[in-house]
């Protein structure tokens, strides 16, 4: 295979340049069993520093839409349908890399990145509120 040349969904030859600015594009350095934050997410303690390394680096991968849910499954067409899926499962993995296995255990049967993030946004944004106004009322 030369330079520019991919495999089709045939396994044919085809010599469409990939398009690196969609976000259902995998670059070949990317992996599932790779971590794309440093730290793990623990609970309250540092889910919103978590919270905001997870978003700039989807959001460096162009893969932000799959976390906020505007990047869905294209149901008419089995190339970009096959195309989402893979994306989504990546973004899945490193997601669920990035969280304590404690946490991961409650996570790890959801399907979605949108719904691994709503899940982790509903359970540590409630608590982080509710330990912030119980800890503002022990200070009065």
């Amino acid at each position: 295979m030369t330079t520019g040349e991919i495999l089709g969904g045939s396994g044919t030859k085809s010599t469409e340049t990939p398009d690196v600015d969609d976000p259902l594009y995998i670059h070949p350095t990317d992996t599932i069993t790779g971590t794309i934050i440093s730290f793990k997410l623990l609970g309250t303690e540092n889910f919103k520093v978590w919270k905001s390394s997870m978003t700039r680096a989807l959001k460096a991968k162009n893969k932000l839409g799959f976390m906020d849910g505007t990047v869905t499954k294209i149901v008419n067409g089995l190339v970009k349908s096959l195309k989402w899926e893979g994306a989504n499962v990546f973004v899945c993995f490193w997601l669920l890399r990035s969280i304590s296995e404690t946490i991961y255990a409650g996570h790890a049967c959801s399907e979605k990145v949108v719904d691994i993030w709503n899940e982790l946004n509903e359970t540590y944004l409630k608590l982080d509120g509710f330990v912030g106004t119980l800890h503002g009322k022990l200070l009065l």
